[in-house]
């Protein structure tokens, strides 16, 4: 017989917020709103209900080590890039993938190259906001 922990509603919110961080400060710089749109779509970083999670601790945390490592690696400066950054990235989206969570972008996807100048983007957080 084998135990298995459920995931805690603590680690279900940690994985939405990693998720949203990534859509409103990370995919904002990189890309244009229809191409996030775009993204939505086709199920980045949402659940496939294809592939097997059973809810558990063990699965729940692969899920956030990862999402914390590619986030960590995003807002690292890419001129500190090395081939282990590389390697972390390439290996986190793997598990991501295996994990059901699709992630479909390689490192080079969030380069100074396609970095946007700064505009207004409707997924981006607020600068600011007003009280009324």
């Amino acid at each position: 017989m084998k135990v298995l922990l459920a995931a805690t509603e603590e680690q279900e919110k940690e994985i939405v917020d990693h998720v949203q961080y990534i859509f409103t400060w990370i995919l904002p710089k990189f890309f244009t709103d229809e191409e996030i749109d775009q993204f939505q779509e086709w199920g980045v970083l949402k659940k496939d209900e294809k592939v097997p999670y059973f809810g558990t601790m063990k699965e729940a945390f692969q899920i956030i080590t990862s999402l914390q490592v590619i986030r960590s690696i995003l807002l690292t400066d890419e001129r500190e890039w090395t081939d282990h950054h590389v390697e972390m990235f390439d290996r986190n989206t793997e598990r991501l993938e295996e994990m059901g969570y699709s992630f479909p972008f390689f490192l080079s996807h969030f380069t100074k190259e396609r970095q946007l100048e700064q505009s207004i983007s409707q997924y981006a957080k607020a600068a600011n906001e007003l009280l009324l």
